[in-house]
């Protein structure tokens, strides 16, 4: 599993949509061309907000490096944000600018735009779509097409803000778990008895004891939770409890799935709104997730109290070190951000902390020693 956590407005939310985009470019569902929206989901307003500092004719560098078949491939890519002029104004658009995949030795350089069309040197016109050209003369590039297909099938990418629970719904629409504002959670609990059970038991062991079930009333159902005698609507509890669900739903399913295919889950701010006692139980529950061995689990966090579980779980041997990599995305003055990784050993502990990391609280006890000691307290 990897985890990316960091300041607000670091990039961390980018970094984890460009995992997706660049699979959607990848997917043999992909267009002409390189667009920004996949499906309901979408990396952006217009092509410059894929660039650096927005600035027109500016690139962005991509590689991949992965294994297909027990062979490793590398793929590594420019998108050029192009603007033209046509009537009425200016308009920008995405070429692949340059492209190489290796083993195959395949190496294309833009040379040219005319009439609308890429050109390549001695290749001359090529049609891209996505990262990939789709020419027959290069065939076998399908395989990156086909491994992605596989993998999209269980893809699984929550956004931050997921929508919030309705008083009631109606069974005739479907479940599933590939939306990325949780909008289907409610039913695939309604669907599936022993989910709505696991789903039950963990939001009363972690989340202060209420207990949540689905109530069907006709073509109808409510979900609604319950601690002793009271119950109520989930709609009417708290946003914690209900941005939370479309996560437990998610990780639980996945890990009562008897299929071993692949899989990917992209996972913002999976802790958003909950106290923090309840944000640690969150990073156990990606755990078995990620201990399944056949796919991988990726957060974005700004919860420290998600990363002490993460490292006790090492410490104790039950999540071992090398099966989690975590980066800080450090935003800097010029408005560029990296990823510095924080090593983890056996000990649970890290190498280093980047500077300033996680010391708010020290510095906020500092100040009320110092504010305290003009009186003698």
């Amino acid at each position: 599993m990897t985890v990316l956590f960091g300041r607000n407005s670091s990039g961390k939310t980018a970094l984890l949509g460009l995992v997706r985009l660049c699979l959607g470019w990848l997917s043999s569902r992909c267009p002409a061309g390189l667009p920004l929206a996949l499906g309901d989901w979408s990396a952006g307003a217009e092509p410059v907000d894929l660039i650096h500092a927005r600035t027109p004719h500016g690139q962005a560098d991509i590689e991949i490096d992965a294994e297909i078949a027990g062979r490793a491939i590398v793929l590594d890519a420019s998108v050029l944000a192009f603007e033209t002029w046509i009537e009425g104004g200016r308009e920008t658009a995405l070429l692949v600018s340059r492209f190489r995949s290796d083993p195959e030795g395949i190496s294309l350089q833009l040379s040219g735009h005319e009439h609308g069309v890429a050109q390549y040197g001695p290749f001359g016109p090529v049609q891209f779509r996505g990262l990939l050209p789709d020419d027959p003369r290069w065939s076998a590039l399908a395989r990156w097409r086909e491994a992605v297909d596989r993998l999209a099938v269980g893809l699984v990418h929550l956004d931050a803000i997921r929508t919030p629970v309705a008083r009631s719904y109606s069974l005739r629409h479907g479940g599933g778990l590939n939306d990325h504002r949780g909008e289907r959670a409610p039913f695939s609990l309604a669907a599936d008895a022993d989910l709505c059970a696991d789903v039950g038991a963990w939001v009363e062991q972690e989340l202060g004891g209420w207990r949540v079930r689905c109530e069907v009333a006709g073509e109808h159902f409510a979900l609604v939770a319950r601690r002793g005698a009271v119950t109520v609507n989930l709609a009417e509890t708290g946003q914690g409890l209900q941005q939370v669900l479309p996560v437990v739903v998610q990780q639980l399913a996945r890990q009562r799935e008897p299929r071993t295919d692949p899989f990917l889950d992209l996972i913002e701010q999976p802790e958003l709104h909950l106290h923090t006692g309840g944000q640690a139980p969150l990073a156990d529950l990606v755990i078995g997730t990620a201990r399944l061995g056949r796919g991988a689990v990726v957060v974005e966090t700004h919860s420290e109290n998600f990363l002490l579980r993460l490292q006790r779980r090492v410490a104790e041997g039950k999540l071992p070190a090398d099966d989690v990599a975590v980066y800080w995305v450090d935003d800097r003055p010029d408005g560029s951000s990296r990823l510095v990784r924080v090593r983890l050993n056996g000990e649970g502990e890290t190498e280093r902390w980047p500077a300033g990391v996680f010391a708010e609280a020290y510095e906020e006890v500092k100040a009320l020693r110092r504010a305290q000691r003009p009186r003698g307290i």
